[in-house]
């Protein structure tokens, strides 16, 4: 899913190297010893150069949306100090628009409600644990469906565009158009807990509650791969990563874990908490991950180098993490809404960027808009509401013609969905690193070679461990293992040891000479001395 949306700087245009973003290509001398197909690589990277290049000059002239954060007037103040209303009070008409966006459901008890925006930022997913739906065009402040499932829905996501979308339902996930009809049932996704849906790939990724992580390809309905999750710990939450596709699975022993369809064993495992994880959030780029624990510990981790680089210590446990799109960390506790900003170093993480509190209540579920600085919160508790708070800096200004995005018409939609399906990547590019994807191996026997050789040590390894005797009563503890491993093992204190029993031995049970044994039986026929 990487490259499909630069990143824009604060003065609305693009930087060269976001439109660029694999003009390399991994071009060396060395590449090639064809001198015709060197010459090709480097006009084609010279012309992939000149592009971005271009692209680049044209932005700083046709983006002119900017980009900015909360600032005081004095550094004796603090920006979380400031409150939703002073922002709302200085504040332009559809600023104050966003801010006052309100849904006021009452004490109907269908709640604890969850909502999720579309990745247009038009519409408004809203469900509730007990079956409630509605699909709201919030900018128009227009209802487009609502419906009532008299089941429980744990999650729900927008699938390709905002005209369908999917619900985890008690047994079964159910996808939805717009209008409320139900369109497909997927009996393969058996008590979901959590939905993700890659865009670019038309997969849709459910974690069932006894671990079973399911693939369905939503363009032809096949299941494209049913994972198990539940040999590393009970299933607690899931995450996208939206760089290289691959889905995080956290679980209640605080392992994550990341995974590909095309692999049964997890991509890599990571003991992020000390315990349960409840729940994952990762940047847009895909460099950062943030994991939130019952330890009331939220973790930050590298995931170039998978190391831990800060952690951000909370009164109580998160049950709500999600990032920005210009990775703003919004994290919710209890009645309490905090909003970091600049978390990704090794510095201690000071005071936050802005925090709201909602006395009385406490907070279901978190959802930034993308392209608004706004951030959904539902909360629960005294009358189920739906609210937006605005977060200056949250989103990105510009928005990218060839994606989701407010101003999409109809036909538009139309023809990006063509596109889309055209382009569809297959799940077998979903990978730790997608840059590798559409280079050039230099030396494609010996790899393959290192491959085969870890394949048959793998396998070695796992027989070995197989076929290892299983004793009872005591004989398989630590300590015995490690004198049967030591018994076979020769080294010169062994060595000694052996030795210095063969001696004793001697010593013991002298060998009596050969000539001077004479059989008893013979004996009779000895000389005798005078």
């Amino acid at each position: 899913e990487g490259g499909k949306m630069g990143k824009r700087d604060v003065s609305g245009g693009m930087k060269v190297g976001d439109v660029l973003r694999n003009a390399d290509l991994g071009l060396d001398k060395d590449v090639s010893d064809d001198r015709k197909l060197r010459g090709k690589l480097k006009a084609l990277k010279k012309e992939t150069i000149s592009a971005a290049e271009r692209t680049a000059h044209l932005s700083q002239l046709t983006l002119t949306e900017r980009t900015g954060f909360l600032e005081t007037e004095s550094p004796l103040e603090r920006t979380f100090k400031v409150t939703q209303e002073q922002i709302l009070e200085g504040s332009d008409t559809a600023t104050k628009n966003r801010g006052s966006f309100k849904l006021e459901l009452g004490n109907t008890g269908l709640g604890p409600y969850g909502a999720q925006y579309s990745r247009s930022g038009k519409l408004l997913l809203v469900y509730s644990r007990s079956g409630h739906v509605s699909v709201t065009n919030w900018t128009k402040l227009q209802q487009l469906s609502e419906i009532y499932l008299n089941q429980t829905v744990r999650d729900g996501t927008f699938l390709h565009n905002d005209s369908y979308f999917a619900l985890a339902q008690r047994k079964y996930v159910g996808i939805y158009d717009s209008s409320g009809i139900e369109l497909h049932v997927l009996r393969k996704h058996s008590n979901p807990i959590g939905l993700e849906f890659l865009p670019y790939h038309f997969l849709l990724a459910s974690l069932g509650e006894r671990g079973g992580l399911q693939y369905t390809d939503t363009s032809t309905g096949e299941v494209v791969a049913e994972l198990k999750t539940s040999y590393i710990g009970g299933a607690s939450s899931i995450s996208l990563n939206p760089f290289n596709a691959c889905i995080a699975t956290g679980h209640s022993n605080g392992t994550v874990a990341l995974w590909s369809p095309i692999s049964s064993e997890p991509l890599v495992r990571i003991l992020a908490n000390r315990g349960s994880i409840n729940s994952i959030a990762i940047t847009q780029d895909g460099t950062y991950m943030l994991t939130s624990g019952s330890d009331a510990c939220c973790n930050i981790y590298d995931l170039r180098t998978y190391k831990k680089l800060n952690c951000i210590r909370l009164p109580v446990a998160a049950n709500r993490s999600i990032f920005s799109q210009r990775n703003l960390l919004a994290l919710s506790f209890g009645p309490n809404v905090k909003i970091y900003k600049d978390i990704f170093s090794e510095s201690t993480i000071g005071a936050p960027y802005m925090e709201n509190l909602y006395a009385g209540r406490v907070v279901e579920s978190l959802s930034f808009c993308p392209y608004e600085d706004v951030l959904g919160v539902s909360h629960s508790k005294g009358g189920h509401k739906i609210l937006q708070m605005i977060v200056p800096g949250a989103g990105v200004a510009n928005f990218d013609s060839s994606l989701p995005n407010p101003f999409e018409t109809s036909k538009q939609r139309r023809q990006r969905e063509v596109r889309s399906l055209m382009e569809k990547l297959q799940p077998e590019t979903i990978s730790l690193d997608p840059t590798s994807i559409g280079g050039i191996d230099k030396d494609p026997a010996e790899r393959l070679k290192d491959i085969q050789l870890k394949k048959r040590e793998a396998e070695r390894a796992q027989r070995a461990k197989s076929l290892q005797k299983k004793r009872t009563r005591g004989r398989n503890k630590i300590a015995k293992k490690l004198k049967r491993k030591q018994q076979n093992v020769v080294d010169e204190k062994s060595e000694s040891i052996r030795r210095a029993l063969q001696e004793r031995k001697e010593q013991a049970n002298p060998k009596r000479e050969e000539e001077d044994f004479v059989d008893p039986v013979l004996k009779r026929f000895e000389k005798k001395n005078d």
